[in-house]
């Protein structure tokens, strides 16, 4: 049995019969009676042995990793698992943008003892091939890939067999709760004569399980009960009060517990222990240089005097070069692999679910042109577009860009450099929209 199946064997039993005796932390966090502690959100103070080891975690995912909901973003579970932690989640990115990005994003020098995922629904954006990067680049990292489901995934029928099926925003709302604290949500769930259930994900789970066999990971999601209705009552105290989405400080401490639990039984095998403490690098592939100006402003790249730097979005810290009219800009290709001289270069740039705020713009790259549309009909979740657009050999070459008219200027965000995939998620690259 090898270390994926066997953990989640573990999980499994856990989940039916609660052996508190394995280990407590995964008694309340994974399996068995979670008891009054999660309904009343109490936090639990569990003196973490691993926290002494100082063990280098590298974490990526959205608002759960991040700590998004909770006071302080360093009580999310990375933080409580070690003081060491290079936590490179984000709100509102899936894992396509470190899937093309891995190098850049990582660096040369980093080295990590664990690396955990936290996407789950939107495994698709890239997942396999960012974890298929990271294990070629970290061999001996222990890899942990984290489903965390919430109240708002619930979903709630009159009766088991009928179609008058609500969502737990809806339901809350139909029964004036919304701002009520946990215990009075909590009765009310108690008290409620529906039938409430978690919709199967059978494809992102199927989907995980594979990648996480492929990269010889572990998997974590908490198991639920018997019926929904007591997997609410046991674990509303693991989510914050007034969303219900985000991980409460309680549920940060049970997939603490729960990482712990899985990191503890890997060390105990003693195979990989010595060689995760050598510095022992693999290589990146193919590699990556990207170039997103989006969150920080800063960019090296040479442009006209006609295009520049913008902060559009003060309240979020959101930056692009802004072009009217036409311009050109100067991109050099630095890669250094004698294999693959020419890569592939994809152009990130801003769209709008509105037509007419931005306009389309046309690209020219050595006698060859693109339209690069901005009126974002496909997805209402993502501001950036990315496409691919030439094959490009080393050095510089000269791009230029003329625009047509909007309520706002052409906004580009970046560009990259990469040969790892064909082709990046379209509309899954880079920060979604409102965030």
């Amino acid at each position: 049995m090898n270390q994926l199946s066997s953990i989640a064997v573990i999980f499994g039993i856990l989940g039916l019969i609660g052996v508190a005796s394995l280990l407590k932390a995964v008694h309340l966090g994974v399996g068995g009676n979670s008891g009054p502690l999660a309904k009343e959100g109490k936090a639990l103070d569990l003196g973490r042995k691993l926290r002494k080891n100082k063990l280098r975690i590298a974490v990526f995912g959205g608002a759960n990793a991040w700590g998004t909901g909770i006071k302080s973003r360093f009580k999310s579970y990375p933080y409580l698992l070690s003081p060491t932690v290079e936590n490179f989640a984000h709100s509102s990115t899936g894992p396509n943008y470190f899937s093309v990005c891995t190098e850049t994003v990582v660096g040369d020098d980093a080295m990590y003892d664990v690396i955990i995922f936290d996407y789950w629904l939107r495994y698709f954006e890239g997942l396999d091939e960012m974890a298929r990067r990271l294990r070629q680049r970290y061999p001996h990292a222990i890899m942990i890939f984290v489903r965390t489901w919430s109240p708002v995934h619930f979903k709630r029928k009159s009766t088991e067999d009928s179609h008058d099926i609500q969502s737990f925003a809806q339901w809350e709302s139909a029964n004036k709760l919304k701002g009520a604290d946990l215990h009075t949500i909590t009765q009310a769930i108690e008290n409620d004569s529906g039938y409430w259930y978690l919709p199967k994900h059978q494809k992102a789970d199927g989907a995980i399980w594979n990648i996480a066999q492929s990269v010889k990971g572990y998997e974590f999601s908490f198991t639920q009960r018997e019926t929904g209705k007591q997997t609410l009552i046991d674990f509303m105290g693991y989510f914050d009060a007034k969303s219900h989405g985000h991980t409460s400080e309680l549920g940060h401490e049970a997939i603490a517990d729960a990482l712990e639990f899985i990191i503890e039984k890997h060390v105990e095998k003693g195979k990989e222990v010595d060689l995760i403490n050598s510095g022992v690098h693999g290589h990146w592939g193919h590699g990556d240089s990207c170039h997103l100006w989006y969150f920080s402003g800063g960019t090296n790249m040479i442009y006209s005097q006609n295009m520049h730097m913008e902060e559009f979005d003060s309240h979020n810290g959101h930056f692009a070069l802004t072009v009217k009219g036409s311009g050109w800009f100067v991109i050099e290709n630095r890669m250094e692999d004698d294999a693959f001289p020419s890569r592939t270069l994809y152009i990130h740039y801003l769209t709008s679910q509105q037509a007419g705020v931005y306009p389309d713009a046309e690209i020219n790259i050595r006698d060859q042109s693109w339209t690069l549309r901005t009126l974002n009909t496909v997805d209402p979740h993502h501001d950036i577009r990315t496409v691919a657009l030439s094959q490009l050999p080393r050095g510089e070459t000269n791009i230029t860009i003329t625009v047509g008219t909007g309520s706002q200027p052409f906004r580009l965000a970046g560009y990259t450099f990469s040969n790892e995939i064909a082709v990046p998620l379209e509309w899954g690259f880079g920060p979604s929209h409102g965030h």
